[in-house]
């Protein structure tokens, strides 16, 4: 599995979420990149089945550890769950006692990130606010929810003129994270135009 600074061979998807099993871990952004799902989209060409048992495994015990609940950790776990979905079509072979219990749990996580959203005033706040947005809009796409992909959209479309010049760079100047909320932008866009979120979804043709 990739992380941040190194990658883990794990006995099992379940061992991803018991941090007692990864004492070679001591980089907090190796152990947020488990918590995030960060490698399904890396990964799930090749090993779809194991990406999905490790959904499933947290979806039947949840861990109890804060740190995952971050709201920035939250929302790429949304974004990345999304993208799995998206590219696999897996919950169309899910039973519906586990469907069920899915909805659930992306349920609680969405009330999460919206009730802890990320906004520590202009000079502090950079891209996690947006990224909240992009999250939400993940989740409203998994649940179908569209009042939820409304509200994300709004987020998303006050953070960019926030965040972005009008010719489309990014304020702050990084390369790095003009990639990054290019790429976030464009998969928020995506969403909107499948969910009919339509504020974003005119932001995006004008």
């Amino acid at each position: 599995i990739p992380l941040a600074s190194r990658t883990l061979a794990p006995k099992s998807a379940a061992s991803l979420l018991r941090p007692i099993e990864w004492p070679e871990l001591p980089d907090a952004e190796d152990r947020d990149a488990l918590w995030r799902f960060a490698a399904l989209p890396q990964i799930l060409d090749g090993a779809s089945s194991f990406c999905e048992t490790w959904i499933r495994a947290w979806v039947e015990a949840p861990p109890k550890e804060a740190d995952a609940y971050q709201p920035y950790t939250v929302a790429e776990r949304l974004a990345n769950w999304g993208v799995f979905l998206a590219r696999t079509g897996a919950s169309s072979k899910w039973d519906a006692a586990f469907r069920g219990r899915f909805a659930a749990e992306v349920r609680r996580q969405c009330e999460n990130l919206a009730a802890n959203l990320e906004y520590y005033g202009e000079a502090l706040t950079g891209n996690h606010l947006s990224n909240d947005g992009r999250g939400l809009l993940w989740g409203a796409r998994i649940r179908g929810d569209h009042s939820l992909a409304e509200w994300a959209a709004k987020i998303v479309v006050g953070e960019y003129s926030r965040i972005m010049q009008p010719e489309g760079m990014l304020r702050e100047g990084s390369s790095h994270y003009q990639f990054l909320i290019t790429r976030n932008f464009l998969e928020c866009l995506w969403i909107s135009e499948k969910l009919g979120a339509g504020e974003l979804a005119k932001f995006g043709h004008e």
